[in-house]
């Protein structure tokens, strides 16, 4: 059945019978020097940081010449950020990165903000449900307009049923509940729903889904297709952070990458270590700049991901831009044979029992942390390409945690990164050099892995 893309949403809110780039670029130049008047008047930061930039801009190729906005200077001043007053804002999120001490930064967003991000929710939705299917939705939903909260509301209004977890259900329950509900789709972040589908074939519950939407965290492919086999479904995965609103790109039918929300983003790609703007099919960090927010817009925000825009039409159809190879940039690297997070998480989730992977760095040690299926018969085991891949480091002690998990829980984790730890390292774990990883000598990581809405 043929599906609307989100040009018809985009071409809707320009007022247009139906989309066309040259439309797009007057919206978006108009959006532009709209948002840039606005942040200079009502910032307090903008005001300095853009002192002396001569608006209005005369293309959108002219943003080149504005300053960046960092993490850094979100976190040094949130408030001087925020462009409407403090009766205005319906919702403040507080962002604290994992594995630092650093101040959190904030995120204001307002009604219209919030309602922005639900439309776009639910234009997405009737790209991948037809009306009166059922998604099953397992981000956070109990704060009012969470992700989880807004995409319900989303699942409604785009003429959907919204199916939410129950505390405390048991997995062969939970199954029986989402077959009754003849549930259509899965909407998660990717270990949740990789959790999902490896103890759905770990217990042999036959649960069969014909799509899922993976946003929240990077989507490598071992976990792709993992997903895809053990539930049978197409995976479609979502770009998208607290920092664009929540809402940012969507890959469609033909996964070649994501189609970002054009009429609300200008994505650029540099390169990372000059900010020079870098052309199509070349990868570079992502800049973001909002065009509609009102609570919290950003201008030139370097979001620490890269990606690159692919050059020509997708098969879908669309006119709007697509950007692949969409992943965080790892600042801090591994040694050889591991490389790099991506190469680690690829062998480990490559293997049928791995359901998380993390890394802890000290100066003089790595930790590494795996959870994986556990039962009565089937004992948590490091699988052996993983041992050897590990062994292999000669420059730094290498030490290995393995967790192993009987039930699912299917909460939402932090988001995977290489923690650098500051001080000293925990007591040696069993280490890779062992001839057994006996049950006794298995240990929990000493920090919550789950990420708070």
């Amino acid at each position: 059945m043929p599906k609307p893309t989100l040009d018809d949403r985009i071409a809707r809110d320009i007022g247009l019978p139906s989309l066309t780039r040259a439309a797009l670029a007057g919206h978006r130049l108009r959006a532009l020097n709209g948002t840039l008047a606005r942040v200079v008047r009502e910032s307090a930061f903008y005001a300095k940081h853009l002192r002396g930039v001569r608006l209005p801009l005369p293309s959108l190729e002219a943003i080149a010449a504005l300053p960046f906005t960092t993490s850094a200077d979100l976190i040094r001043e949130p408030e001087s950020f925020r462009c409407v007053p403090p009766g205005s804002v319906e919702r403040i999120v507080t962002l604290r990165s994992s594995g630092t001490t650093a101040q959190p930064k904030r995120i204001f967003f307002t009604r219209r903000d919030l309602d922005d991000t639900r439309a776009y929710f639910a234009a997405g939705l009737t790209t991948l449900l037809d009306p009166g299917e059922a998604v099953f939705i397992l981000y956070a939903a109990s704060t009012p307009n969470s992700v989880g909260d807004l995409l319900a509301h989303a699942a409604r209004d785009a003429g959907t049923r919204p199916v939410m977890p129950e505390p405390g259900e048991p997995f062969p329950s939970l199954v029986r509940r989402l077959e009754r509900e003849r549930v259509r789709l899965l909407a998660g972040d990717p270990l949740q729903l990789l959790e999902l589908a490896r103890f759905n074939r770990f217990r042999g519950t036959g649960l069969r889904v014909p799509r899922v939407l993976l946003s929240a965290d990077s989507v490598p492919d071992s976990l792709r297709r993992a997903v895809e086999q053990d539930l049978g479904a197409e995976v479609f995965a979502h770009y998208g952070s607290r920092e664009t609103g929540y809402g940012g790109g969507l890959e469609c039918a033909a996964h070649r990458g994501c189609h970002m929300r054009e009429a609300d983003l200008l994505i650029e790609a540099v390169e990372p270590e000059t900010g020079v703007p870098l052309c199509a099919g070349e990868t570079g960090e992502l800049v973001v700049t909002v065009l509609r927010r009102e609570g919290t817009p950003l201008i030139r925000y370097r979001t620490g991901d890269e990606g690159r825009r692919d050059s020509g039409p997708c098969p879908c159809g669309t006119v709007l831009e697509t950007w692949s190879g969409v992943r965080r940039i790892e600042r801090e690297m591994l040694p050889a044979p591991l490389c790099c997070r991506e190469a680690l998480e690829d062998a480990a989730f490559a293997l049928p029992s791995v359901l998380d992977v993390r890394v802890r760095l000290w100066d003089d040690r790595i930790e590494i942390v795996l959870e994986t299926l556990s039962s009565s018969d089937y004992e948590p085991a490091v699988p052996e390409p993983l041992r050897d891949m590990i062994a292999a480091v000669r420059s730094i002690p290498v030490s290995l945690v393995v967790r192993g998990r009987s039930e699912p829980d299917l909460l939402p984790r932090r988001k995977r990164r290489i923690e650098r730890i500051p001080g000293e390292p925990p007591p040696a774990n069993p280490t890779l050099t062992d001839p057994t990883l006996a049950k006794s000598a298995l240990t929990e990581p000493a920090e919550n892995d789950r990420e708070p809405a």
